[in-house]
C-alpha cells in the first residue's frame, strides 16, 4: 500500500454507513449489529448539523475516520473523534488523514484544533504528541490539547 492508494474525502452519510459500521461491527464489540451499537459509536450514523467527517478509503474499505466539531468561534474546530481499523494502525494512515483535514480547516480559516483523551489511552497520546498537538491541561479522567494552524 502507498499513500497514492488510499482516497481521502469526506464521508457520505448516504452510501457510506455499511461499510463503517462493518468496521465498527469488527473492532468495537458491536456484536448484535446495528440496532445495538453502543451509545459512543451512534455517532458514525447521525448526520451532524456542525461537524464533519473525512475518511480515508483503501480498496474500497474505510479505514479511518476522522470527525471535526464546529465551535461558535469560527477559527476553532475540536477533534472530537479518530478511528483507524486495527490492521492499518501505526502505519501513518491517522497522520495523513488529520494532513488532509488540515487543508479543509484551513479554507474554513481556522487557527486551532482541540482535542482531548483519556488518561489511558496511550495510543491517542502518542499520536497528538507526533503531530504537534500541545498539551493544555489535565484533570483526573482528561488531558486537553490544542493544535495551532498558525
Amino acid at each position: 500500500m502507498t499513500l497514492y492508494d488510499i482516497k481521502f474525502r469526506p464521508y457520505d452519510f448516504d452510501n457510506d454507513p455499511k461499510r463503517i459500521v462493518k468496521h465498527l461491527y469488527r473492532n468495537f464489540n458491536s456484536h448484535d449489529g446495528i440496532d445495538t451499537l453502543h451509545r459512543e459509536d451512534r455517532i458514525f450514523l447521525d448526520k451532524p448539523h456542525d461537524n464533519i467527517r473525512f475518511v480515508a478509503e483503501i480498496n474500497d474499505e474505510l479505514h479511518s475516520s476522522l470527525v471535526l466539531m464546529r465551535s461558535k468561534d469560527p477559527t476553532m474546530f475540536t477533534l472530537y473523534s479518530l478511528v483507524t481499523s486495527e490492521e492499518m494502525r501505526g502505519l501513518g494512515l491517522a497522520t495523513a488523514l488529520f494532513g488532509y483535514s488540515k487543508v479543509w480547516i484551513r479554507l474554513q480559516s481556522g487557527l486551532i484544533v482541540s482535542a482531548s483523551t483519556a488518561l489511558d489511552n496511550h495510543s491517542a497520546q502518542r499520536f497528538f504528541s507526533a503531530n504537534d498537538f500541545r498539551q493544555i491541561e489535565h484533570d483526573n479522567k482528561e488531558i486537553y490539547y490544542e493544535y495551532s494552524m498558525v
